[in-house]
């Protein structure tokens, strides 16, 4: 659910994008640039700190690659607008471009729960994705099934695109939480590099 939000989230803003005009002039290096409220078309500079005073739902800039852009009526019609509003006032280049993997992997349960599994009849959590968040801790087989294909695909694509891509280590973590959930006696026993 999160991947989908995430997902139309960049999909309303690659779409804001395209369809709200702005008139760039190169300025100086440090500095993002915008036509906000410009009535004679002249690029005006903006310094981190003006643009982080635009943090509000009423008044919303973010920064995408040095540009700056007003999303305030934006805000409200889109329907991942609380997720614009984390990204206020900042820099969101990276959350635009690689936000895939930003809601995805955090689901990722990195250690079993406290205490031993088999006192409550359960399979170890380590390496599996829940049904909701992490914070349940009980992973789910097709959530962690469907989970693991995903990191695999999103690891094949370029870092500019999802972001920085699983560690190994937790795909073979995933894999052994899978391979338990099947048959007892499959369990990874080692790292093989290849």
């Amino acid at each position: 659910m999160v991947f989908i939000v995430a997902l139309a989230l960049l999909f309303g803003l690659l779409l804001a994008l395209l369809l709200i005009p702005r008139h760039h002039k190169s300025g100086q290096k440090g500095n993002a640039h915008s036509t906000l409220n410009n009535k004679d078309k002249e690029s005006k500079s903006f310094s981190k700190s003006e643009v982080s005073l635009h943090h509000k739902r009423t008044d919303c800039w973010i920064i995408i690659k040095n540009k700056v852009y007003d999303v305030t009526p934006y805000v409200e019609e889109h329907p991942g607008g609380d997720a614009i509003l984390a990204h206020a006032g900042d820099d969101s280049t990276e959350g635009f471009f690689g936000y895939a993997s930003v809601p995805f992997y955090p689901l990722f349960v990195r250690r079993n729960s406290s205490g031993n599994p088999s006192e409550w009849y359960r399979h170890i959590s380590k390496g599996g994705w829940p049904f909701s968040t992490r914070d349940n801790g009980w992973s789910v087989s097709d959530c962690s099934a469907e989970g693991l294909k995903v990191a695999i695909l999103l690891s094949n694509m370029p870092f500019e695109t999802v972001g920085k891509a699983i560690e190994t280590e937790q795909l073979y973590d995933a894999v052994n939480y899978i391979l338990s959930l099947q048959a007892t006696s499959m369990r990874v026993i080692c790292l093989v590099d290849m």
